[in-house]
């Protein structure tokens, strides 16, 4: 399993609160929470994620582009017709 280092600032900046010696259980874990949901968008949004469909798969893809890819198949039309 490949391992992935997120460098960004935000999630620097939300470790570096979680390491402080005085921080309450209560502040910790919703900076835990909100963590996992930062980590959760990097990862699903930015790509990564590979589908399967049967015989189908696509590679790298981003939960955006899945969404993309959905939403224009269940709501075809709509763009053309504002």
């Amino acid at each position: 399993m490949p391992v992935h280092i997120v460098n960004h600032p935000l999630v620097r900046h939300k470790l570096g609160l979680m390491r402080k010696h005085n921080i309450s259980t209560k502040d910790f874990r919703e900076l835990a929470s909100e963590l996992a949901r930062i980590l959760t968008w990097v990862v699903f949004a930015i790509g990564g994620m590979d589908f399967s469909a049967g015989d189908f798969t696509i590679k790298g893809i981003g939960l955006v582009g899945i969404s993309g890819v959905a939403l224009n198949l269940l709501l075809p039309g709509r763009a053309e017709r504002g």
